[in-house]
Parts: structure tokens; C-alpha cells; sequence
């Protein structure tokens, strides 16, 4: 996972240099039997901001600018993830809701457990 920040300078009416805050949001990753999940907290946000994109094994995802943070300085950020081989790329789905992306990274049928037959010998 890459992470990148940037500071942006205020004059003393809060007014930007034209640069903006480039920040890594705060990403929690879990996995079970079945998937992976990724859910990372982007406040400020919309949802028609954001956007991933599957390249390979590696998935990005992205805000170009949000409204602003406490200070009210544009924002951005971005943060990308490297797959793992069992991750089925055509069953990745993300939701957004109240400034919070989930995305949900199903396993290729193969790379699940499963349960296997102990059988008598014939």
C-alpha cells in the first residue's frame, strides 16, 4: 500500500495557496472465509467523488478533491492496494454511506475452504 500527504499553506483568512491537502484515509483491511474487506473512513466526501479502479492486481481508489478539512482546506486522497491472486476481480463491489467506503473483495470459488470427503478404501 503506497501513502502520500501533502500540506497546503492558509493565510490568516484560511485562504489556500492554491495547493491542496493530499492525505491517506484511515483504512481498516479484514478477511475471512469469503472475502476481503476493505473499509476506510473518507469524511467530506461524496460518493460521486470517489472513484476505484482495478488495474491488474492492484486497486485504487480516490477522491481528486473533497469540501474541505476542519481547517478548510480542499482535500484529496488516494490509496492503493495490491490483490492477492484469490481475489476474484469480477465480484468487487463498494459501498459508501455517512463518509465511510466499504469495499467488499469476494474470493475466486477456488481459493475458499472447503470441506473435503474422507472415503473408505475399496
Amino acid at each position: 500500500m503506497s501513502n502520500e500527504m501533502t500540506n497546503t499553506k492558509t493565510d490568516e483568512n484560511g485562504a489556500s495557496n492554491g495547493a491542496f491537502l493530499k492525505a491517506t484515509p484511515a483504512v481498516d483491511v479484514y478477511e475471512n472465509a469469503e472475502e476481503f474487506l476493505v473499509v476506510a473512513d473518507v469524511p467530506g466526501a461524496d460518493r460521486d467523488e470517489l472513484e476505484l479502479e482495478l488495474e491488474g492486481s492492484v486497486l485504487r481508489v480516490s477522491a481528486p478533491q473533497s469540501r474541505g478539512d476542519s481547517a478548510g482546506a480542499p482535500t484529496a486522497f488516494h490509496r492503493t492496494f495490491e490483490l492477492s491472486n484469490t481475489v476474484d476481480p469480477d465480484a468487487i463491489e463498494a459501498d459508501f454511506e455517512q463518509g465511510v467506503l466499504t469495499v467488499r473483495m469476494k474470493k475466486r470459488a477456488t481459493a475458499r475452504p472447503r470441506k473435503l470427503e474422507v472415503r473408505r478404501p475399496n
